[in-house]
């Protein structure tokens, strides 16, 4: 974690390159291992990961803090690129897609995993939120897609998520910075992982 990130984001936005390398280096890394368990396949993950650094150059300013982790957006940046890019392959997403690593060790997560009950709070939503989070986060799919597999509305199937990211929300004392997804992500993530 960088122990200035607020400042960096800040010379970033005035277009300082070194700050920008400062910000590669951190999660680049991470970055890739999302694209590379998305895609399976080293060489379009490395140019993935040159295009999700090229819109953060270019859209820092949209950053907002007050919203989320620097990381989170930038997790939204990626996966959105990734399935636009192996939808334009025509490629379908059949592999289930572990983030659980990129998180774990985040210091905005308070607690330790272990402790969470995970599958206690889980085992609290029913088996309808569990499948829209298990979809859209896990395997990848977009909101349409998890429409069409689940056959219901895709109205319904962001309502699904949005009601379960909040119940979710209200088990667990979360930073504000970690963000709805990144704790769906956390918590089912961990389900998969140690459930």
């Amino acid at each position: 974690m960088l122990h200035n990130e607020s400042d960096i984001i800040q010379k970033v936005i005035a277009r300082d390159e070194k700050s920008f390398e400062l910000l590669y280096d951190e999660y680049a890394p991470r970055v890739y291992g999302l694209v590379l368990r998305m895609t399976q396949r080293k060489e379009l993950s490395e140019e993935i990961v040159q295009e999700v650094f090229l819109k953060l150059w270019n859209n820092i300013d949209k950053y907002d803090a007050q919203k989320s982790k620097l990381f989170t957006w930038l997790y939204q940046i990626t996966r959105n690129t990734t399935l636009n890019r192996l939808a334009a392959k025509g490629e379908k997403k059949n592999r289930r897609v572990d983030y659980t690593d990129e998180f774990k060790n985040d210091p905005s997560v308070k607690g330790n995993f272990e402790a969470m009950d995970i599958r206690g709070v889980v085992n609290k939503l029913d088996q309808k939120y569990v499948d829209v989070l298990d979809l859209v986060y896990f395997k990848a799919y977009t909101f349409q897609e998890a429409s069409d597999t689940l056959n219901v509305p895709l109205g319904t199937v962001k309502t699904r998520v949005r009601f379960a990211l909040s119940k979710l929300k209200k088990y667990y004392d979360f930073n504000s910075q970690t963000g709805l997804k990144s704790i769906a992500i956390i918590l089912i993530g961990m389900l998969y992982h140690y459930g």
